[in-house]
């Protein structure tokens, strides 16, 4: 008995706050619609209270647009791990599995990209350094993790990461064409064509294939980064061919 009077009172509530809710929306759209009414007629007879009949048209608009609140801020961000935890107590192995490069190539990579990379600071914000642009996309191209948790460990946005993302692999792409030259123009219109009369295999550019170059065992801590899945030391050499065997591309890894 006692839990059908307290279901009876908490719909009795919810039905007196509809009725209030009702009643609030229809005084508020009685009001604008007076509004318009006392603006649309005093348009009409020209009585502009002195003030330009555009004016007047643009009250009018703003009148009809329905109010919405906004909110200028932002989502408060913590770059802790990158600034104290990446820059200063990362070792060299430790970057090298996070970013998948030393630290010395992640450095020979931003002197070379820095000035495409760099931003100004603005009244509004502080620019986000070249360096630490270059991280955020080396970082996701390592992990291939979701730019919501890449903005997370770096202290920006998600669509940041999507932003910078796309310009550093663009500034790679623009300005370390010296270390990968792959055919381009005519050599590469001649490699396709080699190809298809040569081996019957249309479209093709070149011919991947990687092999493991023998090596002392490393004496630093690193050598585990050398032992190859064969059972012995090695560094990965992986080339590109065209159809003559000859070499279009070499890369050490």
């Amino acid at each position: 008995m006692a839990g059908e009077q307290l279901l009876l009172v908490m719909l009795q509530q919810i039905m007196v706050f509809m009725f209030a809710t009702t009643l609030a929306l229809r005084n508020r759209r009685r009001i604008r619609v007076q509004q318009r009414r006392r603006m649309r007629r005093m348009y009409r007879e020209g009585q502009y209270m002195g003030l330009n009949p555009a004016f007047v048209a643009a009250a009018l608009v703003l009148l009809q647009t329905r109010h919405v609140d906004r909110h200028i801020g932002a989502y408060p961000r913590s770059s802790e791990w990158w600034q104290a935890i990446a820059i200063e107590t990362f070792d060299d192995a430790q970057w090298y599995k996070r970013f998948r490069m030393r630290r010395n190539t992640f450095a020979l990579i931003l002197n070379d990209v820095n000035d495409v990379l760099r931003r100004t600071d603005t009244h509004m914000r502080t620019a986000i350094t070249a360096e630490k642009r270059l991280a955020i996309g080396v970082y996701w191209l390592a992990s291939g993790d979701l730019m919501r948790t890449v903005g997370d460990l770096f202290g920006v946005s998600e669509g940041s990461v999507s932003n910078i993302v796309y310009e550093v692999c663009n500034a790679i792409v623009d300005n370390l064409g010296r270390y990968l030259s792959f055919p381009r123009g005519q050599r590469l219109r001649e490699t396709i064509q080699g190809y298809e009369q040569e081996w019957q295999f249309p479209q093709c550019g070149g011919a991947v294939d990687g092999s493991h170059i023998h090596i002392k065992c490393p004496s630093s801590d690193e050598r585990t980064d050398f032992y190859n899945r064969k059972g012995w030391y090695s560094m990965v050499l992986q080339g590109i061919v065209d159809f003559a065997y000859r070499y279009v591309l070499h890369l050490w890894g």
